[in-house]
């Protein structure tokens, strides 16, 4: 080969340094030992542990399983909230002396007297729903439709996360490829370096062309440091990613991937049946839909039975056992009917329904 060519040869390799392939890296690899060594840990993982420890550890799938696990109280909450509308109330406090009937009493009414005692009093009352207009399954079919949307959501972080960590974990392999290689042609150019520099002592060789094989090598040596960087750059994010300090990949050259192409139409259609981002939108609208019909049922009432029960005792107050005297200090009141609720907001409600 004639000298005046070999410079142009190592420029062409030069330049195809980032896009070499699996046969290049793995005959450096065999040739050439690294001028620009990296500390690695004995502790390697293969992608699929790290694909696994990004959905484990990454805080964004973490933030999307609360998420989601905050959807599904709000779904039991909103399957047990119509049948708990029951409230408790109860109190003690001081009742004065009071004796005698409706007709005759020796005491006053007086609320505060010299001779006092407790008094206690304790009820309960609710209502059950038996027919709502839609209201309550409504609100069902929303928050169903919400714990679809966060089941999705967790995916679409856990795709998101692992698009990263594919990206990183190739990176690093990318990048101790590209070491390869360089070192390869380092060695290489060394050595045709030094025989144009004996030869340009002996003045039989071209100064220009040393300078020029000098700078390509210049040139090298910066390829050598955004390598060096990028491994460092990458391997830090796929740690940061996994959340495992110590963690390395195998050094292995990169492999082709064994896969063939479908048809376009066919990614198309899986897109569209099971990327979540397309499932939260449905979600979405199954959601808003129910609202709307939920909004819609409140322009109607609500029937139910009401339950209620009550006891009150004031041992210093005679107990009227006539039914037709009222008596706020001893009674046991107990009973159950159909009743309505309304809410007559109409003008409002159409609003909030537009």
């Amino acid at each position: 080969m004639r000298a005046g060519t070999r410079p142009l040869l190592l420029m062409a390799l030069l330049w195809a340094l980032p896009a070499a392939g699996q046969t290049a890296a793995g005959s450096a690899r065999a040739h050439a030992p690294r001028t620009a060594p990296v500390v690695h840990t004995r502790h390697t993982y293969t992608l699929a542990r790290c694909l696994e420890l990004a959905e484990q550890n990454y805080p964004k799938v973490a933030v999307a399983r609360a998420k989601l696990a905050d959807k599904r109280a709000q779904l039991w909450e909103a399957h047990t909230a119509p049948f708990s509308d029951f409230n408790v109330t109860g109190g003690v406090g001081l009742a004065p002396t009071v004796r005698g009937t409706s007709v005759y009493s020796p005491n006053t009414d007086v609320a505060l007297t010299s001779n006092m005692a407790l008094a206690w009093q304790v009820g309960i009352e609710g209502v059950v729903p038996l027919w709502t207009f839609g209201k309550i399954s409504n609100v069902w079919n929303a928050a169903e439709a919400q714990v679809k949307l966060g089941q999705h959501e967790v995916k679409k972080a856990q795709n998101e996360v692992k698009l990263s960590v594919r990206k990183a974990y190739y990176g690093v392999q990318l990048a101790r490829d590209s070491l390869s290689l360089l070192n390869n042609a380092t060695s290489r150019i060394d050595k045709y370096i030094g025989h144009m520099a004996k030869q340009v002592a002996n003045g039989e060789g071209d100064d220009i062309e040393l300078l020029k094989m000098r700078m390509y090598r210049a040139e090298l040596d910066a390829r050598q440091a955004e390598a060096v960087k990028s491994e460092a750059s990458a391997l830090a994010g796929l740690r940061f990613l996994t959340g495992v300090k110590n963690l390395d990949v195998p050094d292995k050259p990169l492999g082709r991937v064994h896969h063939t192409l479908a048809p376009l139409a066919r990614y198309l259609t899986a897109a569209r049946l099971f990327r979540p981002e397309i499932n939260m939108a449905r979600a979405g609208v199954v959601a808003r839909q129910a609202q709307v019909r939920l909004a819609r049922a409140r322009y109607f009432p609500d029937v139910g039975i009401g339950l209620t029960a009550k006891w009150a005792r004031a041992p210093e107050v005679t107990d009227q056992t006539n039914p037709f005297v009222l008596d706020n200090g001893n009674y046991l009141h107990y009973g159950f009917g159909l009743v309505l609720r309304w809410k007559l907001d109409f003008l409002p409600q159409t609003a909030r329904l537009a």
